[in-house]
């Protein structure tokens, strides 16, 4: 099971005719987009994935890993991504809030376009945790990026072609 998590408005309500089939159901933009972030959850392997509209009012209450600079389909404007980890008022997991800061600064490296720098702390994490699909997304771009240089205006975002 996979989650997208958003926040914003919705429009919610039962959907229907009367003396037919009702639904009560939620549409909108915001739900729109957590449907495109439970389906990118996938890609990078994780279990929840919340977009920056959710993190920016609970940050202080979970751990969270930022894991991308996504643009989904059928969106212009790009949100950051993050994992939710756990939460902060149970025992917190040293060794993960660890790799979680060790992965950021590779993201950084990436973002600055420093890509050799940035695949070298991507496998020695993936050492660590050889599961972590976020990390095998990062090796490969990486090695890419290193291959086939992005354009000079590349702003670190990842264009997601699929929901």
């Amino acid at each position: 099971m996979r989650v997208g998590l958003n926040s914003g408005k919705v429009i919610a309500g039962n959907i229907g005719a009367v003396g037919k089939k009702m639904e009560y159901t939620v549409i909108g933009d915001n739900v729109n987009l957590a449907a495109r972030l439970e389906g990118t959850a996938k890609v990078y392997g994780v279990t929840i994935l919340a977009s920056q509209y959710t993190y920016e009012p609970v940050k202080e209450k979970f751990l969270f890993r930022e894991l991308d600079y996504i643009r989904v389909v059928g969106k212009t404007k790009p949100i950051r991504v993050y994992e939710v980890l756990q939460a902060l008022d149970e025992p917190l997991d040293e060794a993960l809030k660890g790799r979680t800061k060790r992965f950021e600064e590779g993201l950084v490296l990436y973002r600055s376009r420093k890509f050799k720098d940035a695949r070298a702390i991507f496998k020695e994490l993936m050492a660590l945790d050889h599961d972590d699909l976020a990390l095998q997304v990062y090796l490969d771009r990486c090695k890419n990026f290193i291959d086939t240089p992005p354009p000079k205006d590349w702003d670190g975002v990842y264009v997601r072609t699929s929901k």
